[in-house]
Formats: structure tokens, C-alpha cells, sequence
């Protein structure tokens, strides 16, 4: 699937600091609160970090022509595919 590959490309093109935030929220499926008791930051911080993250991820996803913008359902999606 195209958007798949175009996703997995525009995960790719993110900060290290983005892809580890997104992984624990989407591969791993934790919480805000949970993500940051991992990473020994506040919640207030994680979801800061996780909007932005998002953010950073839809515009790379939209650099690409033939992409849709996804939401952060659509993303959680794909992800979770992927990983199957």
C-alpha cells in the first residue's frame, strides 16, 4: 500500500526525540501518563511532545504529493498494521 510506505517515509524523516515519543504512544499503546513515567517526564510534557510530534509527522506525510493528510487515528492505524 502506497500510503504505507509513504507514512513509513515520513516517520523516517522525523527526529530521533519525535519517532521515540510516537513508537511508545502508538507501537507500545501507552498513555501519556505512562510515557512519562518512562522517560521521567511530566504528563503535561509528553502530551506537549506527542502534539508536536503528530504535527512534525502530518507535515512530512503531506510533503509527499500523492499523500492525504492523515489523522492522528489514520496514523495510529497504519502503524499498527505495519507492525503486523
Amino acid at each position: 500500500m502506497a500510503a504505507r510506505t509513504d507514512l513509513a517515509q515520513a516517520f523516517g524523516r522525523l527526529g530521533a526525540a519525535d519517532q521515540e515519543v510516537l513508537r511508545l504512544a502508538l507501537w507500545e499503546e501507552l498513555t501519556p501518563a505512562e510515557i512519562a513515567q518512562v522517560l521521567g517526564q511530566s504528563s503535561v510534557a509528553v502530551r506537549v511532545r506527542l502534539h508536536r510530534a503528530r504535527s512534525r509527522l502530518r507535515r512530512q506525510f503531506q510533503a509527499h504529493p500523492a499523500a492525504s493528510i492523515p489523522t492522528s487515528t489514520s496514523v495510529q492505524q497504519e502503524v499498527t498494521h505495519a507492525r503486523h
